[in-house]
């Protein structure tokens, strides 16, 4: 509350508190004078004491006044306080005491103001309530808003646009854009906006490497009398969506390119297999060979291209799960792969606690595993060893497929799980590979919330590791 003014004669109004006196005032100039004066008539002599009557009797009654002169003071300073609190917003209502200290003459005053008071916090709260939706809408929006003035300063932006743009480290507010971004793109589509009120829609690459892709639309902002009150630009992150266009037409150019090779050779040896080559029987028998292999690779690239279409389609909808036995798993999956590394003369390894269960989908953990010890068994040479296992790690089961094999270059690593990637494309495919093996094994582990890495040392072998979540509980007791 602000401090009372002075009073007439320039001493300052003492802090106030209610009256805790009975009568108030009233005691002050009317009972104080006359036991004054009795007081006066008990002090000898007596003859003298008359002529001061009037004398005390008049400071008594100044002394009623002042003290009521105290507190019309300090009522009215508080409601000037008050009044000045209206003007910066603050609508907060009197108090109990405020209103206790006031003369009986500006209590109806205090009564007005308190009903003014809760009518004004009634009428703001009312007026702020759109503003206030607006903002939470403001700040709800999935994209990022950028709001700019008339000039091209900064006046407000959400918190996905601060994200996105990496604006945390301050307050933007009043700075102008191209202090903000230092990017002559988007420099430039601001002054276009400026300058002409509209711009077309536009694609700006942010970051230092421009691994990020925005898609950028601005528009005027009006005033009720037409009149340009700014502009706003609204940020799109579009880099998941390039991403996945980019991968869809690699994914289309590298389907076509794998059925073209195996179909083009199965042409040619028809077409001389037709031009009389069925008359030789050894070369006959060569061609329809080749034609055997490429069909089996065929076979292979389409059953691939479908596991990963069902997989992708697993990642929107539940996948069944259940409790299951390591150990049972893994040694499904070594005899399905047992023939090929016995025509190899390779070895087959199994350390797993049989008493270690996972949450997972069996057919899919199954195919998975498949895939990393049949690559294993690909990518070694003859007569080494191939060794599984699988331990608790905590609340992961970490399942391994270590081989000797050929191992892999630490440049390849990064990219070693995408589509159709190959570490030696010419090699892959003499031994049957359709480069979406990996990739299988990838989306397998995202459907069980699982992971899964490598380490490879080239010429000494690879270690592939899965990690999948335990089951625990009432999961493993059923």
């Amino acid at each position: 509350m602000v401090s009372p003014s002075p009073i007439p004669n320039g001493s300052p109004i003492p802090d106030g508190r209610p009256d805790r006196w009975p009568g108030g005032s009233f005691f002050w100039a009317a009972v104080l004078p006359q036991l004054a004066v009795i007081a006066l008539f008990c002090l000898p002599p007596l003859n003298a004491q008359w002529r001061y009557v009037p004398w005390l009797m008049l400071a008594a009654g100044a002394a009623g006044l002042w003290r009521r002169t105290i507190r019309f003071a300090r009522s009215l300073g508080a409601l000037q306080a008050r009044l000045r609190g209206w003007a910066e917003g603050d609508f907060t209502l009197p108090t109990v005491t405020q209103e206790a200290e006031a003369p009986r003459e500006l209590q109806g005053l205090w009564d007005a103001v308190r009903n003014a008071a809760e009518v004004l916090r009634r009428r703001r709260a009312d007026l702020l309530a759109p503003a206030k939706r607006l903002a939470s809408v403001f700040q709800a929006l999935p994209d990022g808003l950028l709001v700019l003035d008339s000039k091209g300063r900064i006046r407000a932006c959400n918190d996905v646009c601060r994200r996105m743009l990496r604006l945390e480290a301050g307050n933007p507010r009043g700075r102008r854009i191209e202090a903000v971004i230092h990017d002559a793109k988007l420099a430039g589509y601001a002054r276009t906006l400026k300058n002409t009120g509209r711009a077309s829609r536009m694609e700006w690459a942010a970051g230092d490497s421009h691994d990020r892709v925005f898609e950028v639309q601005g528009a005027a902002l009006r005033s009720r009398n037409r009149r340009n009150a700014g502009f706003l630009i609204c940020f799109r992150d579009i880099t998941r969506i390039r991403y996945l266009e980019r991968v869809r037409r690699d994914f289309t150019a590298n389907v076509s390119h794998e059925l073209r090779t195996p179909l083009t050779l199965i042409h040619g040896f028809v077409e001389t297999l037709l031009d009389g080559a069925l008359d030789d029987r050894d070369s006959a028998a060569r061609f329809l060979q080749i034609i055997r292999e490429q069909t089996e690779r065929l076979d292979a690239l389409m059953d691939d291209i479908l596991s990963l279409a069902r997989l992708e389609r697993e990642d929107q909808e539940p996948v069944p799960m259940e409790p299951l036995l390591v150990h049972e798993v893994l040694r499904e999956s070594m005899e399905l792969c047992r023939v090929r590394a016995e025509e190899r003369a390779m070895t087959l390894e199994l350390s797993v606690d049989a008493e270690l269960v996972v949450f997972a989908n069996r057919r899919l953990l199954e195919q998975a595993m498949v895939n990393l010890i049949d690559n294993a068994v690909k990518y070694s040479d003859s007569g080494k060893t191939i060794r599984i296992s699988a331990e608790r790690c905590g609340r992961w089961a970490e399942i391994a497929v270590a081989d000797e094999g050929w191992g892999i270059e630490s440049r390849h690593l990064p990219r070693i799980f995408e589509r159709f990637y190959r570490v030696d494309p010419g090699r892959s495919r003499e031994l049957g590979g359709t480069g979406l093996g990996l990739s299988i094994v990838k989306h397998i582990m995202q459907v069980h919330q699982g992971e899964v890495d490598v380490q490879s040392t080239l010429g000494k072998g690879s270690v592939f590791r899965l990690r999948l979540p335990i089951a625990t509980g009432s999961a493993a007791a059923g």
